[in-house]
């Protein structure tokens, strides 16, 4: 006969065994509606990724299989894949394959040149030293006291175009203001849309062409100090054809080139480039990196002016008096041993302003050792160069209009 303990064991384990009977019929309940929520939740992210363009496939994938769609389910999926495939490939058409088949390019670059109502500011001339003739005693060769002439020395010649000789200089605290300024003051501070001065340099295949690019951020950051104008300060890189590319009637003013060796333009180019200068009003800022480059140069220029020659500019010339003064023409820099050499066009315009001497090396960081004063100078000749070629574009761009 089994005793009061037996009992109550067996009565406990009857009880485990109902709890958990019941917990295991609980946690299939819980289990069905969690997974129920579940696929309800992807579903519904189905539904919603279904209808946004290229993300029916993604939706298909990752949300739901067909065999949990409904036949009207399959269609909508199937229309939103057909719709997204032709977004798709309408967006590549228009944007990339139609423009390449027609030569086009879908940008379009624009140079503007700001302008404003002041009057222009430029350098005045000072003569810091002034003509001076000292006395000098000459012996009289028919005197009876000496009867030959004395040999003249050469120093006695060279402290004549001393003493005779006058220096001038610029006074800088007017200067450096560019065109037709607002208001009172000279130069462009506004002027037409907030246009930015902007650096072009120009891209051949040639060696060199890029060497010393922080030459042109300087540049740019001494344009706008020495100026006031506005720049963009990002430097441009732009290829001839690029050149084609600008908007009629904004067409850059001038391009830079340089580079150690020989030229890499294609015929095509060359002709572009000539065209370019003549029909835009626009220049050739040449500068002599090193090498082979001046031999290079002058046989482009050769090839491309026919007509015109390169020639020597004048140190009188109206690009070395506006806005800085040059009384002595281009400043003297590392290797420059030869005047500095221009293409003059129809009507008198230089096409082509060609510095032998190095400008990049005086404006990269640190000047390659120059002096600053000598640096400052180069930037000088730099804005001098830049304002020529805005001037006659804007006056270009005057008479066309008039």
């Amino acid at each position: 006969m089994p005793n009061d303990s037996s009992k109550l064991s067996s009565r406990y384990r009857r009880g485990g065994a109902l709890v958990a009977r019941k917990a295991v019929v609980c946690f299939d309940a819980v289990d069905e509606v969690a997974a129920r929520g579940i696929h309800a939740v992807w579903y519904g992210l189905w539904r919603v990724l279904s209808k946004v363009p290229f993300m029916g496939r993604l939706a298909d994938k990752w949300c739901v299989s067909d065999a949990d769609l409904s036949n009207q389910d399959l269609e909508d999926r199937s229309r939103y894949r057909r719709s997204n495939g032709w977004a798709i490939f309408l967006h590549i058409f228009f944007i990339f394959i139609l423009p390449w088949l027609l030569g086009l390019s879908f940008k379009e670059y624009m140079y503007g040149i700001p302008e404003g109502s002041g009057q222009e500011a430029v350098e005045q001339v000072q003569v810091v030293k002034v003509k001076k003739i000292k006395k000098k005693y000459v012996l009289n060769p028919n005197s009876a006291i000496v009867w030959e002439v004395p040999d003249i020395d050469d120093e006695v010649f060279e402290d004549v175009d001393e003493e005779t000789n006058q220096t001038y200089a610029a006074d800088t605290s007017r200067g450096g203001k560019l065109g037709k300024g607002g208001g009172n003051q000279g130069g462009w501070p506004d002027g037409m849309a907030n246009a930015k001065v902007q650096f072009l340099r120009l891209k051949h295949s040639g060696n060199g062409w890029n060497q010393q690019m922080d030459a042109d951020v300087n540049f740019l950051n001494a344009f706008h100090k020495m100026t006031g104008l506005k720049i963009n300060p990002v430097p441009q890189v732009r290829s001839v054809s690029d050149l084609d590319q600008y908007k009629k009637g904004y067409e850059p003013p001038f391009v830079f080139i340089t580079g150690v060796g020989e030229i890499g333009l294609s015929g095509a180019e060359k002709k572009a480039l000539r065209e370019f200068t003549l029909q835009k009003t626009a220049m050739l800022f040449a500068d002599n990196g090193g090498g082979g480059f001046d031999g290079a140069f002058r046989r482009l220029m050769r090839e491309m002016y026919p007509e015109y020659p390169l020639v020597v500019i004048s140190k009188d010339d109206p690009i070395f008096k506006s806005p800085y003064l040059f009384p002595e023409g281009s400043p003297k820099l590392f290797h420059h041993g030869n005047e500095t050499l221009g293409v003059r066009g129809p009507g008198g315009r230089w096409l082509v302003f060609y510095h032998p001497g190095d400008l990049n090396d005086a404006w990269q960081t640190g000047s390659a050792g120059i002096s600053k004063s000598l640096a400052n100078r180069a930037y000088q000749l730099g804005i001098n160069v830049v304002a020529y070629s805005f001037n006659h574009k804007m006056a270009a761009k005057a008479k066309k209009g008039n």
